[in-house]
């Protein structure tokens, strides 16, 4: 957002630099005039250096604001039954569940499937999350 308003404003310098040649009279010698001009370029060149990082941002938080909603439809995806999660419908190539509910229930509403519990996992449950390391 700094780079946008840090853009507007170099190019409102160079618009008042463009408005002063314009209403420059013959007092300006050539020297003040390449000057003039020399401010000018470089206030654009500002303007074109900021506006070209917001770009970038703004690409960077679309990227985000996608990310997020396919975070959210996943959410709207997966229904709670026997104490897990699990696809409403199936997605190829992707497992239908069962869902860790402390992974998915957690801040990041992460898909992680547990597992059959083996070797000492099995004397706290049948069910394991690698993640979280919660047993079920």
């Amino acid at each position: 957002m700094a780079d946008i308003v840090s853009g507007l404003s170099a190019l409102k310098t160079a618009f008042e630099i463009a408005k002063e040649l314009k209403n420059a009279t013959k007092a300006y010698n050539d020297a003040e005039v390449r000057l003039k001009i020399s401010d000018l370029y470089s206030a654009l060149s500002d303007a074109r250096v900021d506006l070209a990082d917001a770009q970038v941002e703004i690409s960077e938080l679309r990227s985000e604001v996608r990310e997020l909603n396919a975070k959210l439809k996943a959410v709207d995806e997966v229904v709670y039954k026997d104490g897990f999660f699990y696809r409403e419908k199936e997605v190829d190539g992707k497992p239908n569940g069962p869902y860790c509910p402390t992974c998915y229930q957690g801040h990041s509403k992460s898909l992680v499937i547990v597992q059959p519990a083996t070797g000492i996992h099995r004397e706290f449950g049948s069910m394991y999350c690698h993640v979280c390391k919660s047993h079920f």
